[in-house]
C-alpha cells in the first residue's frame, strides 16, 4: 500500500475514533461543567495534531525549519481561537 495512503487512512481512522468518543463522553456522561470543557480542549488539540500529522504530512525534522514554523503558527492561530471564544461565550448574557 501507498505510505501516503496509509496515513491518510489511518488519520481518518484516528479522527472518527476520537469524533465518536468525545460525542459518547460529553452526550452520555454527567460529568462536571468544567472537565467537560477540558475534555474538549484535550480532543481538540489531539484532532489538530492527527491532521498536522496524518493529513499534511508535517513531521518535526530539525532539518525542515518550514515544519516547525508551520506548527507555531498552528498554535498560535489554535490560541487566539480559544481565547475568543471562550471570552464570547463567557460574557455573551452580562452583555444582555
Amino acid at each position: 500500500m501507498n505510505n501516503k495512503l496509509k496515513d491518510y487512512i489511518i488519520g481518518l481512522s484516528f479522527s472518527i475514533l476520537l469524533n465518536f468518543f468525545s460525542l459518547i463522553v460529553l452526550n452520555l456522561l454527567y460529568v462536571i461543567k468544567i472537565y467537560k470543557i477540558i475534555f474538549i480542549y484535550i480532543c481538540l488539540l489531539t484532532q489538530t495534531f492527527i491532521h498536522f500529522f496524518y493529513f499534511l504530512h508535517l513531521k518535526l525534522k530539525i532539518k525542515n525549519n518550514w515544519n516547525l514554523i508551520s506548527l507555531i503558527f498552528m498554535i498560535i492561530i489554535i490560541t487566539i481561537i480559544l481565547t475568543g471564544s471562550n471570552y464570547i461565550m463567557l460574557n455573551l448574557n452580562h452583555k444582555i
